[in-house]
């Protein structure tokens, strides 16, 4: 996860599944599309704020609307963008994504020096905040289906935590993928019968559990493997998937 993704998280969240995925997807991508399709701007740096809230330079959101921001009135509503896309090469690798409208503000206060440094941008220079007023998430349920859309309420959103594993799951699925084929085999074949040939890649990881996706001759689908609790942290994951291996072997 970029150093710029979430300095100010939320200290408390409500029990809704698809508010937290929305944060996730949010703290995790590389990036967000902001705007109208015929003005759209890909961000590649932003902060996320304690209530959801996108922090940005106000220079890398140019468009019609700056000069009314940057005078003090927030922008007419615009659509926001980012996509949840799985970091092990794969076919298919877009989980979903997040869609959002929201109105741009100028931030009045001054940020810090060690904030300013996360969205590279000299002190005083003028910085932009999307407040969300709807969101959208977009859930591929199969491999190559067309996504469902969910609405989420936005207290439920401004209230939500990402999952603890959000960003972090990248490197280590990588790991997974590259080192440690033989241990996910045999914590999957259990539940999941897996022949030879077929191959096994990891898609995602999060507080409940382990997401593969399993290649078959002809087909694909996802199987997902459950820790036996939720984890809070990247090292209560690496302890839940050792437990899991360590029952397979029993």
């Amino acid at each position: 996860m970029s150093p710029c993704r979430a300095h100010l998280q939320p200290s408390h969240s409500l029990d809704h599944p698809d508010a937290r995925r929305v944060r996730s997807i949010l703290v995790a991508s590389s990036h967000c599309e902001i705007g109208p399709p015929d003005r759209r701007r890909l961000l590649g740096r932003y902060i996320m704020t304690q209530d959801g809230g996108l922090l940005l330079p106000a220079l890398s959101v140019a468009g019609p609307w700056m000069a009314q921001v940057l005078r003090g009135h927030p922008s007419p509503p615009l659509p926001l963008w980012a996509a949840d896309v799985a970091h092990v090469p794969q076919p298919h690798r877009v989980r979903g994504g997040v869609r959002m409208t929201g109105r741009l503000a100028l931030l009045e206060q001054p940020l810090g020096e060690h904030l300013c440094d996360d969205l590279e941008v000299p002190p005083g220079e003028p910085v932009v905040a999307y407040v969300p007023l709807e969101a959208r998430l977009e859930i591929s349920d199969a491999p190559g289906a067309a996504p469902r859309a969910c609405e989420v309420p936005i207290d439920a959103y401004r209230a939500a935590a990402p999952d603890p594993l959000a960003g972090w799951e990248r490197d280590w699925l990588a790991h997974l993928a590259r080192h440690d084929d033989e241990p996910l085999r045999r914590i999957v074949t259990p539940r999941h019968h897996l022949a030879p040939d077929d191959l096994l890649r990891p898609l995602r990881a999060d507080a409940d559990g382990l997401t593969f996706r399993l290649y078959t001759a002809g087909s694909s689908r996802d199987v997902h493997i459950p820790f036996r609790k939720p984890v809070h942290c990247g090292c209560e994951a690496i302890g839940a998937l050792a437990d899991l291996v360590e029952a397979s072997g029993s």
